[in-house]
């Protein structure tokens, strides 16, 4: 089969049937940089997620969605878990008590509409963006209901990475994601990360970008991992995960 063979017969068989009702996927963007919204600059890993995005949408016409994290304003995790396990809710006890605060844009994209959402990050010191980390402090009440209530939020949802910056360690930043996304439910595909480095000693940052752009492996992966989330998402309208078993007590 050809490649436009396979893409076609995967588009094919994502259309989400519900009754008489035929959707195709949701496809849920998150960019994980910050920047100066006055001053702002290119970003290689921002550049990236548009790029698979748009392939999604005209390869396997899915319905996307991007968010840019620097542009919700909400809270710090509080810790409520330390306080008790019952104390860290769903929807977060932030949420519940400050409607202004705006990661329930994520919670409600992530959990209500979403298939399968791509996570962009750049590396910064050898980890994920800080901006990351505050977010995923925050999805912790996602997996709590897990632990509390065996009320998975998250099932049968595709995740994947794109992970780039001027640092190596993308494997280690990707490991450390996988392991929380699969906590919350996630389930991945074949080779569910692409990433970019320039290495080290690449200092001259301002040529990252275009360095990025050009590079023709690296753009073929961003479409790559746009294919296989959406095989993956397709395996699993036709064979759902089994049902959760609670532990014996």
């Amino acid at each position: 089969m050809s490649k436009k063979s396979e893409m076609e017969d995967i588009a094919t068989r994502v259309q989400l049937s519900s009754g008489n009702e035929v959707r195709h996927l949701n496809l849920l963007g998150i960019s994980c940089t910050a920047m100066d919204k006055n001053f702002p600059r290119r970003t290689t890993s921002e550049a990236a997620l548009t790029k698979s995005l748009g392939y999604a949408k005209s390869a396997h016409s899915a319905n996307t969605v991007m968010v840019k994290l620097r542009e919700l304003e909400f809270d710090f995790c509080e810790g409520n878990y330390s306080k008790a396990k019952e104390a860290c809710t769903w929807p977060c006890a932030i949420t519940q008590k400050k409607p202004e605060d705006q990661l329930i844009t994520i919670y409600d994209n992530m959990v209500n509409w979403a298939d399968a959402v791509l996570i962009a990050t750049p590396i910064r010191w050898g980890s994920a963006s800080a901006l990351y980390y505050k977010m995923v402090e925050r999805l912790n009440c996602i997996q709590n209901q897990i632990t509390l209530y065996d009320n998975h939020l998250i099932k049968d949802k595709v995740v994947g990475f794109i992970v780039t910056g001027g640092q190596d360690n993308i494997q280690k930043v990707v490991g450390e994601m996988m392991v929380f996304w699969s906590e919350l439910g996630f389930i991945f595909g074949l080779h569910p990360f692409v990433g970019w480095s320039r290495g080290w000693y690449a200092e001259d940052m301002k040529n990252n970008y275009s360095s990025a752009m050009s590079d023709e492996f690296f753009q073929r992966e961003l479409d790559r991992i746009i294919d296989q989330m959406i095989e993956m998402r397709t395996r699993l309208l036709f064979s759902p995960s089994m049902p959760y078993a609670k532990p014996k007590k």
